[in-house]
Formats: structure tokens, sequence, C-alpha cells
């Protein structure tokens, strides 16, 4: 099960070059009431961002797949959380991708375990929580990376974490709305009879299905514009 407690007195610890009480000393113990599998997974991913950004997702692999191979390409860091019910072909490509991956049993969303409220606890952790500023500033500094605190204060805050939240996230339906709908509709040229599909997040279902709809709503007023001035017979009124 994934921790729910806060960092403790850490908020108000003053930072010197050590670790805080309530985080890990080493990189290989994680700090208190968080999983040695979400530890790896997070240490994966402050390892391969080269922007101090890490973006989290709770993804069955496909979106987690997209996010990763965009992050790769500018240099942030990812943490995928997907349920145990997916192919090892899909965890394999993320890992190879230079993603921290973390794998949880699958179950229903109300589940705390569910795999989307896992990497909502994984955003916490890093960007409300700031568990790792410290671990992550001491993997910068051995690096060679020239990160510096300064004496007396709280740790740099260089991490920057963000959620994608694909299921609340309504830029899921309009990119649906705004891409794969025209171009559905367009490679049929406006003739499209029905549109069939299972849904996940139902994002595409959502955006694709509002697109052909008022598609259809302006050919329709088109088509009785067209029938009423040529009074039904298709030729014009004289």
């Amino acid at each position: 099960t994934i921790g729910t407690s806060g960092p403790g007195s850490g908020a108000a610890s003053k930072w010197n070059g050590k670790a805080r009480s309530d985080e890990s000393t080493s990189d290989t113990v994680p700090p208190d009431c968080i999983p040695p599998e979400m530890h790896a997974a997070i240490l994966t991913a402050l390892r391969n961002t080269r922007t101090h950004g890490i973006i989290i997702e709770g993804t069955s692999g496909s979106t987690g797949i997209s996010l990763a191979s965009l992050a790769c390409t500018r240099g942030h860091g990812t943490v995928v959380v997907m349920p145990d019910d997916q192919s090892s072909q899909k965890s394999d490509l993320l890992r190879r991708l230079g993603c921290g991956v973390l794998v949880v049993r699958n179950c229903g969303i109300s589940n705390p375990g569910h795999y989307v409220n896992v990497a909502r606890r994984v955003w916490e952790v890093l960007q409300v929580e700031r568990r790792y500023d410290d671990s992550y500033l001491r993997m910068k500094s051995r690096s060679g990376a020239e990160v510096k605190g300064d004496g007396g204060r709280q740790a740099p805050r260089l991490i920057r974490a963000a959620f994608m939240d694909q299921f609340e996230n309504l830029s899921n339906v309009m990119s649906h709305y705004t891409a794969t709908g025209p171009e559905i509709r367009d490679q049929l040229d406006g003739r499209v009879d029905a549109f069939v599909m299972s849904s996940g997040t139902g994002g595409t279902i959502v955006g694709v299905g509002a697109c052909l709809k008022e598609g259809w709503h302006r050919e329709t007023k088109r088509r009785r514009k067209r029938t009423t001035t040529t009074g039904g017979t298709g030729r014009p009124e004289p």
C-alpha cells in the first residue's frame, strides 16, 4: 500500500548539506513510508532528467509511451504507474525510454492502490511534500552539476513535477476534438455513418464524438436549407 503520511517536521527543518531526518541518507534507502518500488521509479526519473522536470502519469501503457517519447527528446524525467495486467513489452519499452516504471495490482479506481491514485501519490511526494529535494541535490552534486544551497536555508526546490491526470485533464478530450475527429471526418469526406471504439479514459470517444456530431448537424442543416430553396425537387424555384 502507498503511505499517506507527510514529511513531518521536514518543512521547518534547515538545509545544511545533509539529509533531513525524514529523508533517506542513501539513495538505496527510501524515505519513511515510501515503498521501495516507488522509490526506485522516482530515482530513475530523477537521474534521467536534465531540466529538473518530472512527468508523472497513471496509464495502461499507450499514453505513457507517448509521454516518455516526448519527455526523452526534451530532457524531462518520467514516472509511469501501470496495472499488472498489461503486456511486459509495454513496461520494457518504457524502461528503454528512461522511464521510472511502477507496476501495481489492477483494482478499481476507488481503491487507493489504483494506478491513477498511485501516480497522484508520486506527484504529491515530489511536488507537495518535497520528500526528494535533498536526495536530488546530492545526486546532482555528485554528477558535477553546479547546484548549491544557501547555508542555513532549506534545500533548493529544484524538482518540478507535473501529474498529467488524463482521466480528468480536459486536454485529453480537446486533442481528439481538434485532431482525431477532423482527421476521421476528412478522410471519409464528411460521410461518417458510425464511429465505434472501446473506451478507456473516455477522452477519445467524447472528443471524436463531439466533432463528428457537430459535423453531422452542420451537414443536416445544409441539406435542409438546400431542399427548402429548391422546393424539394432538387431544382431552384422559379
